[in-house]
């Protein structure tokens, strides 16, 4: 090509099968729309004044493995390399955007390296790289977003070092990796829905290989749905102080976890968070939350141990489930709200304290609680509480009338 070139039309040399290495005038700025399209070209080099590539620009290009182009790119385009076969790709110093499914589903990509000045990868841009195994940011890295999807199945991400000044991780940007162990910097203040559920995960063949155990969490304001969803070995994580919202599923089929505690200054949990997390054993729960969600300790079948450090004033539907190992109940007596079935299954629960302020006791509440017991030696029928005293009210058998004929006490 004629180094005086200045310009290239779109799709120039879209579908060349012979055309095998290429180099870039340097006084070309733009590589346009889909100007390599399913070519077959093996090698790019040159073009150190070109400043954006085009949407489409390499897509197909499965024969491309060497790309060493312009200090001076600052951007590239959506699908710029979808399916290609690049092996390396190092970005240039000045590039600040990437397009989204940019790097999407490129097989030989082994190895990034993210330039300073970019601040998002966006959704899909390194999605289905099953062998990306490397992920490095520079120490003055300006990224502040990963966008949904970026990284979702490279089921060869093993390890990454976050960049100080990343802020949010969105929607599924990391699920289907392969992470050990994750630590999130403490500007990280949001992890997103779904974003590293089901680590080591093969969807290929249904089943875990390897799998998420350690995460450090410093300076997380919120967790999202589903966040660490179906990580089995994760161990039992310090969830930092600034932490105020954990949504629904979050931990939910993390069957290692043993011992959680609630940041004080958590006052949002969601359903289910703890759903399915049969070795959790003990939880203390933080002062600021006074309502216990739906099926939040469902089938946490080993918990033995609860306690707060405030007031529960509500429970939800099936909060406590089939939860076996709970024998004793006393964080209930302030609660003036229960939901149906809260302690369904919970077959080996002895002894219960209620407010007597308590309106309305609903469908299932103590279905299946075969331990509960009557009452004491005293020959009483109910133990509710006085919620201001936190003294024992007894009602005994001569103190509660039978209806008359209108059903009226």
């Amino acid at each position: 090509i004629s180094t005086s070139l200045l310009d290239i039309d779109i799709s120039a040399f879209r579908n060349t099968f012979h055309l095998n290495n290429i180099f870039i005038p340097h006084k070309l700025k733009i590589i346009p729309f889909a100007c390599f399209y399913n070519s077959n070209i093996i090698d790019i080099s040159g073009g150190i004044g070109v400043e954006y590539i085009d949407d489409y620009a390499f897509s197909h290009t499965k024969l491309l493995n060497n790309f060493d182009i312009s200090n001076s790119l600052l951007e590239i385009g959506d699908y710029c390399f979808f399916n290609s076969g690049l092996i390396n790709f190092n970005f240039p110093p000045k590039l600040r955007i990437i397009g989204k499914y940019s790097f999407y589903s490129i097989p030989n990509l082994i190895s990034i390296n993210i330039s300073t000045p970019l601040i998002k990868i966006n959704a899909y841009s390194f999605a289905d790289c099953i062998n990306l195994n490397n992920i490095s940011f520079n120490s003055d890295s300006k990224l502040y977003t990963i966008d949904e999807f970026a990284f979702y199945n490279d089921t060869s991400l093993t390890n990454i070092t976050f960049p100080d000044n990343l802020y949010e991780i969105k929607y599924k940007a990391f699920s289907f990796c392969s992470f050990i162990s994750l630590i999130f910097p403490n500007n990280i203040k949001h992890i997103g829905d779904s974003s590293f559920e089901y680590q080591g995960f093969s969807l290929k063949y249904n089943s875990h290989s390897s799998t998420l155990t350690d995460i450090s969490l410093n300076g997380t304001i919120t967790i999202g749905k589903r966040a660490f969803y179906n990580n089995p070995s994760l161990n039992s994580p310090i969830l930092p102080n600034t932490l105020t919202h954990i949504y629904d599923q979050a931990f939910r089929l993390c069957r290692n976890i043993s011992i959680i505690t609630i940041p004080d200054n958590t006052y949002y949990l969601g359903d289910g968070i703890f759903k399915d997390c049969i070795n959790l054993l003990e939880i203390n729960v933080g002062s600021s939350v006074t309502t216990l969600s739906n099926f939040l300790f469902d089938t946490c079948s080993n918990l033995s141990k609860f306690t707060t450090n405030g007031v529960i004033l509500s429970m939800g539907n099936y909060c406590f489930l089939n939860v076996r190992g709970i024998i004793n109940i006393n964080f209930a007596s302030r609660c003036m709200y229960f939901g149906i079935g809260c302690f369904k299954g919970c077959s080996y629960l002895q002894n219960i304290l209620l407010n007597y302020k308590l309106q309305h006791i609903p469908d299932n509440l103590f279905y299946n609680c075969g331990s509960l017991r009557n009452g004491g030696e005293d020959g009483t029928t109910f133990h509710f509480t006085n919620p201001d005293t936190l003294e024992p009210l007894i009602f005994n058998n001569d103190d509660i009338n039978e209806p008359d004929e209108r059903g009226s006490y």
